[in-house]
């Protein structure tokens, strides 16, 4: 051992040994003294063979050293939410979602990384997600669009999980929704707002203002007498309008990224009096360039947007002096769902499109509390009358 004083040494009856790895001096016990100067039976070890003993014993503490430098280096630069995030959204992209949906898991990563901090993800904790509906109250926003965000986090864990980028399945806590029943608007309150949209468009002077104002009616007409949803009015194409057939074919539109909300195209069947009053005059005017049900007339969609839809509905209403009740576009949907569902929920399910007819019963089917109590009444009155029958 004398010639391995630099790499070896002695104290308190062990010999240590000095390693240096990335420029520091890691310090480590190999042996004790009387090991090394003699075997397991006793016998005197030669200078030789404690050199070689001492040398294979630095090789393996080296190669163990090495292993947990480079363990504590990967814990130190484990990958973060923010870059992780990033491969997230191009798989994202690459499975064809809509830019719409990006934006929104872009969205709700930000609100993550803001309130919980661009920690890696097996760093994360509860109060993480306590945190984040924190700031999220604080910023007012809606329980519902809170849990909007929060199932957006959620679908980015598990894929992280999925993709090995966390050793467990991160579950945010979520906010307590209070659910609401779809609030229909009243048939006056429909009428009187078809007939201010009417006269505005009779009083519009400017080409570009009646454009505008005609394709509010055209939304008008098919929110009211078809049911549809705001993003199926708007991204509406005029080839997907059949008046032989009496029906609209809901299909996905990759030009503005929109797809039908089941996944699977579907059809929805046109009430006479909307093909007699409004659509069949309509489509006749239509110019050779049009594309859209919304377009001004030159192949683009006018507004561009379903949320430009909605705000120019909703000012019209403002406007009119006339006071809906919840949102004001799936308002005419909750009318013509609740009118249907109090007939015969079978055919309501079908007009909607709702995969179960437990969701059409249990939001639309909406009988007045007088109603309700008449036919209560009736049924109580029957039961009495049978009850006093006499029993021969």
């Amino acid at each position: 051992m004398a010639n391995q004083k630099k790499k070896f040494f002695q104290q308190d009856g062990a010999v240590y040994c000095r390693i240096y790895i990335e420029g520091k001096r890691i310090r480590k016990k190999l042996l004790d003294l009387d090991q090394l100067q003699r075997d397991a039976r006793g016998r005197k070890r030669s200078e030789s063979q404690q050199n070689s003993l001492l040398e294979n014993l630095f090789l393996v503490a080296e190669k163990e050293i090495a292993r947990s430098q480079q363990a504590l280096h990967q814990q130190q630069v484990k990958e973060r939410v923010a870059q992780i995030g990033q491969l997230f959204l191009r798989d994202v992209e690459l499975r064809g979602r809509s830019s719409k949906t990006v934006t929104e898991y872009a969205s709700a990563l930000n609100d993550f990384i803001q309130y919980c901090g661009d920690i890696s993800l097996d760093d994360y904790r509860l109060h993480h997600g306590h945190n984040l509906l924190r700031g999220l109250t604080e910023r007012e926003l809606a329980p519902r669009t809170q849990q909007k965000i929060c199932i957006a986090l959620n679908t980015f864990f598990k894929w992280c999980l999925e993709q090995e980028y966390s050793s467990k399945l991160i579950k945010l806590p979520m906010p307590t929704v209070v659910k609401q029943q779809p609030r229909p608007h009243s048939q006056q309150n429909i009428e009187e707002f078809g007939k201010y949209l009417h006269q505005r468009f009779d009083e519009a002077t400017s080409e570009s203002k009646r454009k505008f104002l005609l394709n509010h009616l055209r939304a008008y007409y098919l929110l009211r007498y078809a049911g549809l949803r705001r993003g199926e009015v708007h991204s509406l194409r005029l080839e997907n309008i059949n008046l032989n057939k009496g029906v609209i074919h809901l299909r996905h539109v990759k030009e503005i990224g929109f797809k039908v909300k089941s996944g699977t195209e579907q059809t929805v069947p046109l009430a006479k009096v909307l093909v007699d009053e409004f659509l069949m005059d309509d489509l006749e005017e239509r110019g050779a360039k049009e594309r859209w049900y919304l377009d001004n007339g030159d192949g683009d969609l006018l507004p561009a947007s379903a949320n430009a839809l909605t705000k120019a509905l909703t000012r019209h209403a403002a406007q009119a002096g006339i006071e809906f009740q919840g949102k004001i576009l799936h308002g005419f949907r909750a009318s013509l769902a609740t009118s249907l569902a109090n007939e015969n929920p079978a055919v309501a399910q079908r007009i909607l499109r709702h995969a179960n007819i437990s969701t059409t019963i249990s939001h639309y089917v909406n009988l007045p509390e007088a109603t309700s109590r008449n036919l209560l009444d009736q049924v109580s009155q029957s039961s009495s009358t049978d009850s006093q029958l006499t029993v021969n």
